[in-house]
C-alpha cells in the first residue's frame, strides 16, 4: 500500500501525465507534426516510467521489507517473485 506521502506524490504525477495526454490528443486533432506528436508521446511514456519506479521504490520499501521481516511461510520469497515479474514487464 502507498503511505501518504508517495500517494500525494503519485498523484501529482497522473496529474501532469494527464495534462502530457490531453496536450497530446489537442496535437493529433490538430494534425501536428508527425515527429512533435512522438516527442510527446516518448514524454508521456517516460512520465509513465517514472511514476512506475515511484511505486515499485515504495513496495520494496514497504511490502518486501515487510516480508522479509515476517517468520511466516516463504512470503518474502512471494514478495521478491511479483517484484522481478512486474520489474521484468517494466523493462520490456
Amino acid at each position: 500500500m502507498l503511505d501518504e506521502i508517495t500517494t500525494k506524490k503519485s498523484l501529482r504525477r497522473l496529474k501532469a501525465i494527464k495534462g502530457q495526454v490531453g496536450g497530446l490528443e489537442r496535437m493529433v486533432a490538430d494534425n501536428k507534426y508527425c515527429m512533435d506528436i512522438v516527442n510527446q508521446i516518448t514524454a508521456v511514456r517516460k512520465a509513465l516510467d517514472s511514476l512506475s519506479f515511484v511505486i515499485m521504490e515504495r513496495h520494496v520499501k514497504s511490502c518486501v521489507k515487510d516480508a522479509f521481516a515476517e517468520t511466516k511461510g516463504n512470503a518474502a520469497e512471494k514478495k521478491v517473485d511479483e517484484l522481478f515479474h512486474e520489474m521484468n514487464k517494466f523493462l520490456r
